[in-house]
Order: structure tokens, then sequence, then C-alpha cells
């Protein structure tokens, strides 16, 4: 359960929804930074997690992780998984709370519902890391300082002539100067402030203008450092080619010209687009499975990818039904075992939000995939 726990948390890190297949789903929503001048504090944003249960489709995001992590296939990653949901569904059932490292608490409460209550000590927002709670005097208690300073004390003053008669003593009232604390206090509060928020107007700024966040929409750790070079990959002529399977490859030949001249051993050979340009190709992926579009437009374009499938029935199936109800579905292409499906593709990313919201609109769990 613990690697589990581990992998759902550093998901959530860099996105904003994780589905445990089968089981339920965490979604995670920005807040914004927040002053509370009764109690004294000012949080960094963070983020907010809720749990659905009814996101429970399989989007094949955590079962990849995982397959990385432990270096196993796809199939058997999944059985992990199932595996784990059994688990946890048994240890509700018991009455006893289910526990996701730096992710929070599930738990089934008195009417037999699965409740969540998020970790209060770990921020899952990258672009507030480092930032913490900033503590300044409270309201109230600046206002009991106030009082205290405003009490008057009492001295007796003696005129010099009337020193030898203490009958004629005479009893006056000073009251001492009040310092300007209040002063120093809401300059405290101005610093503590400037201290937060100049961070995070730094970083709203810079992360935007420096880095790709707008493109891949990944925030990296490296992204916080101002200094840090970014160095683009030179194309290195020199560099030795990994050797190709077949010798000569003619262009306007056809795929199943090319197949036949390949050995029974050969898996991976070299497609030719153009006399300098040579894509490597799997023998076993079917070419056929990625729909007949501007192929510049599919490589370049954001995929809302809503469903991965081994079985490729399965994911000719879900497009077929998604062109039915309006959508522009295709399979994007063939992942790591996996036939991923878009229900609609474009090369602006706010045209494909559009389609995410109306797939969501439709009980669709969805992501974007940037090609």
């Amino acid at each position: 359960m613990s690697e589990l726990s581990d992998i759902i948390g550093i998901l959530l890190l860099r996105n904003n929804c994780v589905v445990i297949p089968e089981f339920g789903g965490f979604v995670a929503k920005v807040v914004s930074a927040q002053i509370d001048v009764a109690k004294g504090v000012i949080t960094p944003p963070k983020k907010a997690l809720s749990f659905n249960k009814n996101l429970n489709n399989n989007d094949g995001l955590l079962i990849s992780t995982l397959a990385q992590e432990r270096n196993i296939s796809f199939d058997e990653a999944s059985l992990v998984v199932s595996d784990k949901v059994r688990e946890i569904k048994s240890t509700l059932n018991k009455g006893e709370r289910v526990h996701f490292q730096n992710v929070g608490f599930l738990f089934t409460n008195k009417a037999g519902a699965i409740s969540f209550e998020q970790d209060r000590f770990f921020n899952l927002l990258l672009s507030s890391y480092g930032l913490s709670s900033v503590h300044f005097v409270a309201e109230e208690k600046e206002k009991e300082v106030s009082k205290t300073e405003d009490k008057k004390t009492k001295v007796i003053s003696l005129d010099p002539v009337q020193k030898s008669d203490p009958a004629l003593e005479s009893v006056t009232e000073v009251s001492e100067p009040v310092k300007p604390k209040n002063k120093v206090l809401k300059t405290v509060i101005k610093y503590a402030a400037a201290a937060v928020l100049l961070p995070i107007g730094f970083y709203s700024f810079w992360i935007p203008l420096k880095t790709d966040v707008l493109q891949s929409g990944v925030v990296y750790s490296q992204d916080f450092n101002p200094f840090n070079k970014n160095i683009k990959p030179l194309y290195n002529s020199n560099e030795k080619r990994e050797s190709l399977e077949i010798d000569t490859v003619r262009n306007g030949e056809s795929m199943k010209e090319i197949t036949s001249q390949l050995s029974e051993s050969t898996t991976i050979f070299s497609y030719p687009i153009d006399d300098d340009l040579f894509v490597p190709v799997r023998l076993k992926q079917e070419s056929n499975e990625v729909a007949t579009s501007n192929t510049k437009e599919l490589e370049n374009a954001y995929h809302l990818i809503v469903g991965c499938f081994e079985n490729k029935e399965n994911a000719s199936s879900l497009v077929k039904e998604l062109n039915n109800q309006g959508f522009n579905s295709l399979i994007v292409d063939f992942h790591r075992g996996l036939h991923r499906v878009s229900a609609g593709h474009s090369l602006s990313k706010e045209r494909v939000l559009k389609i995410k919201d109306k797939a969501n609109s439709s009980g669709l769990s969805s992501w974007v995939l940037k090609k």
C-alpha cells in the first residue's frame, strides 16, 4: 500500500486528477493565498483536494507510472493496483482509516459513505514550493496592547513653596507618552506580506516567460532556479546512428513492399519520409491504427485522451461511440502496449480545453496529451 500511496502523492504534484481504477479519484483545485487578520496568519497558495468515487475509469496514468517504477508490464501493474484496491476496501469496511502519503486519509463516516481528510502539513502546489505560513500579531492582541499603554499613572508633585506644609500637597495625574507601537506592528505586517507575495509575483512572471510550462503544462523543480541555464541540445553530425535493419529502402514503396523485404526476426526498421528523414517503425505496431488525419497536425497537436486499451477492438468501439456523440474521435497512437483514444485534437490548447469541458459534461474522464 505504501508504494501506491507514494506514487499517488507524486502524481498529484504534477496533475490535478489521479484516478484509482475501480475505486475513485483525487481531484485538486488551486486555492489562492489567504490573510487571516483575526488569527494573525498568512497562508501561501495551495492545492485543495477532494475525493470523488465516481471517477473510477482507468485513464492509464497510475498504472503506467507504477509499471515504470517497478519495471514491470502494464498487465502486471494492473493486477497490483487491483490487489491494492481490494486491500483499501477491506480496510474501510473494518472501520479503519486508509492513509495516503502527503495526500490525506480516507475513512467511512457514520452514514456509511467514504469521506476524505486532506493532509494539512504538506502543500501539493509546486509554485508554492518552500513557502510556509507567516504569523504576525493578531488584531485582538494589538488592541489589548493599546489599552494597556493608554492607562494613566498617578504621580504626586509638590510645589517648591509648599514643601514645608504637607497639608498643601496637591495630587495631579500625568499620562505617560504612548510609544508608536501600532505603527511598528503595521510595518511588520507589511514586510511579512511582502515576503510572501514578492516570491509569488516573481515566479508568476518568471516561469511562464522563461520556461515552456504554457506549452507542456508541466513545472519542474529547476524552473524555480533563476540562475539555471536551459542548454538546448545541438545536432551532432558525427554521432553514431543505430544500424538499420534494412539497407536499401526506396521512396514511394508501400508498407507492404517494404515489410516483404525484411527477415522474420526484424522487429524495427526505418521508414523513409524523404531522402534525409527516416522514421523508426515497430513491425508489430499496425500503422493503420492511427486515423488518417494530417500527419503534421497530429504530431504537433494537443489530444484529449479519454481511454487507453490493450485490445484494439475496444478502442475502435469507443471511437465509433464518441463520433456518434459529435466528437472528432480517433486512435492517437499505440504507446507502451496501449491504444490511446482521443475525443478530439487541435493545435490550440484553448480549443482542446473546450472539448474537455464537453467531455466532462458527458461523464468522460480525460487528460491532455501534447504530441
